[in-house]
């Protein structure tokens, strides 16, 4: 009696330590534990995906050596994309999970958060969640590199 209540607590606990060790949907994200999203960053590509049916609409901003996201310890992220500058409140919610003042959809008023999908001393890729919803869709990929 005693070898089986020890077998299934081991069981158990087994179990308990597989399955809390998974995390799913994070396979395709390259993240370098020392490296920070603080500082200046050169804008490779903006990109973003919106509209409604066979109506959508790919829009590319390739950077230019001008173009750049500063993201600051105050919380805020000034960005220079060709003639338009912008200063944007961020967050950092998580190691991979990141809130940007307008990028990437509102729902409730409420702004989405976005994913860190890379991010090494030298790349970071921010993707906003994808909305596919009625009203079309809503997607948006930003390339910064320094």
């Amino acid at each position: 009696m005693k070898k089986s209540i020890h077998y299934a607590v081991c069981l158990a606990a087994i179990t308990l330590i597989a399955t809390s060790c998974s995390k799913a949907g994070n396979t395709a994200i390259n993240f370098h534990r020392d490296a920070s999203i603080m500082g200046k960053w050169r804008l490779v590509s903006d990109s973003s995906w919106q509209g409604i049916g066979p109506y959508v609409d790919l829009s590319v901003n390739a950077g230019t050596t001008d173009d750049y996201w500063d993201f600051r310890l105050d919380g805020r992220v000034y960005v220079q994309e060709g003639s338009k500058k912008d200063t944007l409140i961020y967050h950092v919610n998580s190691g991979t999970s990141i809130t940007i003042q307008h990028f990437g959809w509102i729902l409730n008023g409420q702004q989405s958060s976005s994913t860190i999908r890379v991010l090494t001393a030298h790349q970071a890729i921010i993707e906003s969640n994808s909305l596919r919803a009625p009203g079309g869709v809503n997607y948006r990929k930003l390339l910064l590199s320094r």
